[in-house]
């Protein structure tokens, strides 16, 4: 038999020991070095003989568990009133809330979720409010006048208004005008170059009742300046203007007249503040007067009225200007919900 060669013998033995050097062979090996957990969870102590993959499994599952906060060990249980609220839910195809959440809502934080939420409805207005009101206040309103319709006699007037508003748009009033009369170049030119004298009534004073309504109002802004607000009146009433006349010969006693009055009118307001407005219009005061007949012989002023004078239907329309005050000065709203 042949014995293998002393080479082939150490070969062999040096290949047993590195087997034995690399934890092959029984009884020799190294343990890995655990693998440390993330910091916001503590793994679970292991005995320090447990082997190397045991410790590593209990690091992994420790990291990925999340943490559980603590809960009450017992909920109380709902309500009569939250099992009916539940039911509306459920029959409107709203889902339940957990038990948990609906057990912490007390009757109290009920309560102030229901005032709050009444307090935030009445701040929702749909429409603006206006920003001025009328209702029950009194109008002071001083204005001054100039007739537009007469080209041989002219009439300025001074005069005021008091109107009360029952609602806020309607009012009642009570109108009085005094008036300066102004001959005019025409009539002169009339007179003498035509041989034409014209029968002129001029106007001493008027008094009148009116009523009032407003159907427009709104609001305008001009060059970004603070919105104003603004609305167009209609007028319309009876009265008495009193009336002379002016005799085409001096010798001549003038009479005078009380005409019965219907006044109409047209105007607009532009509210400057909560209490002052400055005002246009356009008047015409309707009137059944008397005038002088030409050839008029009787100086008698009582005889020439009732046997020398005509009745004639008369349109006095003039255009004011003038502002107005309303009292009180401030108002409340009082919005029905």
């Amino acid at each position: 038999m042949r014995h293998p060669p002393r080479s082939e013998i150490n070969e062999i033995a040096t290949f047993v020991l590195l087997l034995g050097a690399f934890g092959l062979a029984p009884g020799v090996g190294h343990a890995r070095p655990a693998r440390q957990a993330p910091p916001a969870t503590a793994a679970p102590a292991v005995a320090p003989d447990a082997p190397a993959a045991a410790e590593e499994g209990a690091v992994d599952e420790a990291a990925a568990e999340p943490e559980i906060p603590d809960l009450p060990d017992e909920a109380p249980p709902p309500s009569d009133a939250d099992l009916a609220s539940d039911a509306d839910q459920a029959s409107q195809g709203a889902g339940r809330a957990p038990s948990g959440a609906a057990a912490a809502i007390t009757a109290t934080s009920r309560e102030a979720l229901a005032r709050a939420r009444a307090a935030m409805l009445r701040d929702v207005v749909v429409v603006q409010r206006k920003a001025f009101l009328r209702r029950h206040r009194l109008e002071v309103a001083p204005f001054v006048a100039s007739t537009i319709n007469d080209t041989l006699i002219q009439h300025t007037a001074f005069g005021g208004e008091l109107n009360f508003f029952i609602s806020d748009i309607l009012a009642v009033g009570l109108r009085g005008a005094y008036y300066l009369r102004n001959i005019t170049d025409e009539e002169f030119y009339v007179r003498y170059h035509f041989g034409r004298v014209p029968s002129l009534n001029k106007y001493s004073w008027e008094a009148t009742g009116n009523f009032s309504y407003i159907p427009i109002w709104g609001k305008l802004t001009l060059l970004n300046r603070p919105i104003l607000h603004w609305d167009v009146w209609l007028s319309g009433g009876v009265g008495v203007t009193r009336t002379e006349v002016i005799p085409r010969d001096f010798v001549n006693e003038p009479f005078s007249n009380y005409s019965l009055t219907f006044p109409a009118a047209i105007g607009a307001r532009l509210y400057l503040t909560r209490w002052m407005a400055v005002q246009v219009a356009l008047r015409d005061n309707m009137m059944l007067d008397r005038l002088e007949q030409p050839g008029r012989t009787l100086p008698d002023a009582a005889e020439a009225k009732a046997k020398q004078s005509d009745a004639q239907f008369i349109n006095n329309v003039f255009a004011t200007v003038g502002v107005s005050f309303f009292l009180p000065t401030g108002f409340s709203y009082t919005s029905p919900r």
